[in-house]
């Protein structure tokens, strides 16, 4: 059964425990030490999800990978078994639907069931062009709910047990389409721009072993890469006839 936490009766955090940061230092110090770390990526059947499960792999972590097609999952698992032979890893697919409330929740309880999760990273996204002279309700929720709502359902879900246990690492994939309006981006920059100001004004994420310190962590791949290789989201092009790019679903 999940935690509850009220606002009335706060965790106690333990802030003088966390390491000093200097004036010009991250926020976040960049994550390096992967070996035997659990990560659990969410969104991993393509792309910044995939490409960042085969570099952790190689950096013998061991990993959780979710996306809503379980075969997909099994498929990469069975291309990653030399390679995680190799790193003495583990790859364990967990299918999830990050639209749907109970399908998070219940991954979740498997995933923690197995053992306490290090870090996790959401890379679940969805991408149409859309223009306001062109503008589709249906999609403008839908990119809502994979992109941001998502996120919510899996902090929802994963941050009562980093509390509890007092260490664990979040991240959020965000994009630079997030800090300004962008071409054709009507549906797809505000749900980054909501990343990014969860990141800024909440209270969670880094949590450090002699006390929790809770800092979020947003990862832009266009511009900046707090994940552990830099990864590039692949360019998104239309016709000079203006045809869309065909949408995408991690």
């Amino acid at each position: 059964m999940k935690a509850t936490f009220s606002p009335a009766r706060p965790v106690p955090l333990n802030v003088g425990s966390a390491p000093s940061r200097g004036w010009f230092a991250p926020l976040n110090p960049p994550l390096t030490a992967w070996e035997g770390q659990r990560v659990w990526i969410i969104g991993a059947s393509s792309g910044i999800g995939r490409a960042t499960a085969e570099a952790l792999l190689k950096k013998g972590a061991r990993l959780v990978v979710s996306a809503r097609t379980e075969q997909t999952l099994l498929d990469f698992a069975a291309s990653q078994v030399g390679q995680s032979a190799a790193t003495g890893t583990t790859i364990v697919p967990v299918a999830l639907d990050v639209t749907d409330a109970a399908s998070v929740a219940k991954a979740a309880r498997t995933v923690l069931a197995q053992g306490p999760v290090d870090v996790v990273l959401y890379c679940a996204g969805h991408y149409r062009a859309q223009r306001a002279t062109a503008f589709d309700l249906p999609d403008m929720l839908r990119h809502q709910e994979v992109n941001y709502t998502g996120a919510l359902r899996v902090l929802d879900a994963i941050i009562p047990s980093m509390l509890e246990r007092g260490a664990g690492h979040i991240s959020l994939v965000s994009s630079v389409a997030g800090f300004r309006g962008l071409p054709q981006g009507l549906a797809y920059g505000p749900t980054k721009a909501a990343l990014n100001a969860s990141r800024a004004g909440s209270n969670c994420c880094a949590c450090y072993p002699t006390g929790c310190t809770l800092r979020p962590s947003a990862a832009s791949p266009d511009c900046s890469h707090p994940c552990p290789s830099p990864t590039r989201a692949p360019q998104r092009t239309t016709s000079s006839a203006g045809s869309r790019p065909s949408p995408r679903t991690a």
